[in-house]
């Protein structure tokens, strides 16, 4: 039946400045980049050798986006490493903290979409 998440929909106000930021602060690259529409692209990026990736979607095609929440959760092997790595990027990020379950922090891109990370352990 299913066999992967294929992708997650961010919607942002500028996909090149959207784009720019997930791959030279964040890291991840990108798999895809198709023209749809003017001043348009379909843009998925993933971290390195994932599976899975994020759409980066213009809010100005998508009527509503302002009602849609993304509820994204990525996993690194060393949260206080990624932490440091992305706070000196630049990145708006919190402290990590243990909550039971695991280490957890959560990061906003500039669109102030919020996205959580984990640890696996």
């Amino acid at each position: 039946m299913f066999n992967k998440i294929a992708t997650v929909t961010v919607y942002v106000d500028d996909q090149e400045a959207s784009e720019k930021f997930w791959v030279e602060k964040i890291g991840f690259e990108v798999q895809k980049k198709i023209p749809m529409g003017p001043n348009a692209h379909w843009i998925e990026l993933s971290p390195p050798g994932a599976v899975s990736c994020i759409t980066l979607y213009p809010k100005s095609m998508m009527e509503g986006w302002n009602q849609i929440k993304v509820g994204v959760v990525f996993q690194t092997n060393d949260i206080q490493n990624t932490y440091s790595e992305l706070r000196a990027k630049g990145v708006n990020i919190d402290e990590p903290k243990e909550l039971g379950f695991g280490i957890f922090t959560s990061f906003r891109d500039i669109d102030g979409n919020e996205f959580g990370l984990r640890e696996h352990k």
